[in-house]
């Protein structure tokens, strides 16, 4: 057995050795008296080593002062430590690596000498799961941020000549968004398929997808960011086809085609074009709106994006291009 105490002790040692968690005896002078096997496999090295050692050896440089006040300020007195001390630390492996650790210290009062029993749990994946946890709620904030924003903004600049308009235009921008971040929930904020997003945003069309709406591009998952630009300017685009556009009668189509090409600088490029044709002659509007805010501000704001919108009298044309790396899920 790894240590210096006779197996009679009434503590009944050999029983240390069947827990899974490090078990550590440490002396008035903080000098290691016995350590399990489990504490030999926690801190890399034999069991049998560690006894007689300096219990600070087991922890980096800079937090060895920290443990000594400590050992200082209680001493090994029972009536001054009080039962379960637990102590946050940083131990240090035998190789030099860092791991973090909780400890649990508890005063030993059958034995002559008085001495402390620490119990030594590493919590690297309890910490990793805090860190993932203090993460997700910084993005969720964001996220959130971003999202009442946008609705603030859609709710600023919907026009309508009636609360009965303005409440049927921002239910149906309201359920883009909503539709856009459900496919971003179901994709968990990442590699958002582009062709199933598009889709989304003309699912009041779907009698017309792959007939007189064509939806072509080749497989690509796209960012979460990107998903957001880009799914509420289909939306824009949909309901000014469907009212003023190719939509609006029986006869235009929508042509909504996406490429990823190499660039005469040697980079990918993005460019996704949404072109209309056969629909009423094209008037191109008296003022800006929220719509030409979506497809021309918002996405150059988020991708960086060249945007252009050509009122043609034969169709609107709009397209986006941009870096492949601002849209592209790497």
């Amino acid at each position: 057995m790894a240590n210096e105490m006779h197996l009679d002790d009434p503590l009944g040692f050999e029983l240390f050795e069947l827990v899974p968690d490090a078990i550590i005896v440490v002396d008035r002078r903080g000098t290691i008296r016995y350590a399990n096997r489990s504490a030999g496999e926690l801190f890399g090295r034999e069991a049998r080593t560690l006894v007689s050692t300096p219990v600070e050896a087991l922890l980096p440089e800079e937090l060895r002062h920290r443990h000594i006040e400590h050992r200082a300020t209680y001493g090994l007195d029972p009536h001054k430590r009080p039962m379960g001390t637990g102590l946050d630390l940083v131990a240090l492996r035998a190789d030099g690596t860092p791991v973090p650790v909780d400890i649990m210290l508890n005063p030993l009062k059958h034995l002559a000498e008085p001495m402390v029993l620490a119990v030594v749990r590493d919590v690297t994946e309890r910490k990793r799961a805090e860190a993932r946890m203090q993460l997700l709620m910084r993005e969720i904030n964001h996220r959130a941020k971003n999202i009442l924003s946008v609705v603030q903004a859609m709710a600023h600049q919907t026009e309508a000549s009636s609360c009965e308009e303005f409440i049927a235009r921002f239910d149906e921008r309201i359920q883009s968004l909503s539709a856009s971040h459900d496919l971003l929930v179901r994709s968990e904020w990442r590699n958002v398929p582009l062709a199933e997003l598009v889709r989304s945003q003309l699912a009041h069309f779907r009698a017309l997808l792959d007939g007189r709406i064509i939806v072509r591009g080749p497989d690509l998952r796209i960012t979460a960011t990107a998903a957001q630009a880009i799914g509420m300017a289909n939306h824009e685009l949909a309901t000014n086809a469907s009212k003023y556009g190719a939509l609006s009668n029986d006869r235009g189509r929508v042509d909504i085609a996406w490429c990823v090409e190499r660039s005469e600088a040697g980079s990918d490029r993005f460019t996704i074009e949404w072109s209309e044709s056969g629909g009423p002659t094209v008037v191109p509007p008296k003022r800006r709106g929220f719509g030409w805010s979506v497809l021309c501000e918002l996405t150059k704001m988020s991708l960086g994006a060249d945007v252009t919108l050509d009122y043609a009298p034969t169709g609107l044309v709009w397209r986006l291009g941009c870096s492949a790396d601002r849209v592209r899920e790497t």
